[in-house]
Parts: structure tokens; C-alpha cells; sequence
């Protein structure tokens, strides 16, 4: 291979690593992504929550073998009686967000295994808070 081609081809590789650096750097991580989904999901119900707790990341494994990430946590509920509400919004396509005891019952099944011990309550919040 000559001087000319070497060089192309390291300016090839050099480009293919800055591209890939480049859409990684915009893909959302998976909490991003679902914080994402879940504001959406809470501002369509007219009256988003405006406390949160307890919110977290994790995996949730399937009879199957397949992982889904799930980000659960608890939502003061608005009313004549505000009490705490859990949630869960699960990566399918694009999501599926549940409250309740369904939502508790994907957050404490024993697949579902937290990624960190992050809390995205403000996270969330601030999704939501935004225009």
C-alpha cells in the first residue's frame, strides 16, 4: 500500500470513529429516554403529578430470556386524598406506562434488576416542568 492509500484509509477510519462518536453522543441513554416517555405520559393526563420519589432504572428480564428497562417509582397523587401511586414505564415500542399495582408489580418482580442507585425523581420533574 502506498503513502496515498495509507493515508486515505487512516483518514477513512479516523471519520468512522468520529461519526459513531457523534451519534452516540446524541442517542439518549435509556433512563433519558424513558424520563422522556413517562413526562409525555403524565403532562397528557392534564394534571402531572408534581411530586416524585423513589425513581429509579432497571432491567427487567422476561420468561423468554429477552430484557426490558423499566423506570419505576412513586407519584403523589392530586385529590381530596393525595397518597403516594406507583409507577412504571417499560422500553417496548415505544413504551407502556402503568400505575398502580401493575407498576409495583414490574418494579419488585425478581427479574427486575436496578442498573444504579440514581435517583431520577428531579429528572423526571424537570421533564416535566419543561415547555
Amino acid at each position: 500500500m502506498n503513502r496515498f492509500n495509507a493515508l486515505v484509509v487512516s483518514l477513512a477510519i479516523l471519520a468512522s470513529g468520529y461519526v459513531q462518536a457523534q451519534d452516540s453522543a446524541k442517542a439518549p441513554s435509556p433512563a433519558q429516554e424513558l424520563i422522556a416517555y413517562a413526562a409525555a405520559d403524565f403532562k397528557m393526563s392534564g394534571d402531572a403529578p408534581n411530586r416524585f420519589r423513589h425513581v429509579r432504572l432497571g432491567r427487567l428480564a422476561a420468561e423468554d430470556g429477552t430484557h426490558r428497562m423499566v423506570l419505576c417509582g412513586d407519584f403523589l397523587s392530586s385529590g381530596t386524598k393525595p397518597r403516594w401511586t406507583p409507577f412504571a414505564t417499560i422500553k417496548t415500542s415505544p413504551y407502556e406506562q402503568w400505575l398502580g399495582g401493575h407498576a409495583k408489580s414490574f418494579c419488585s418482580a425478581p427479574g427486575f434488576k436496578p442498573q444504579s442507585k440514581q435517583d431520577f425523581s428531579a429528572d423526571l420533574k424537570r421533564q416535566i416542568d419543561a415547555p
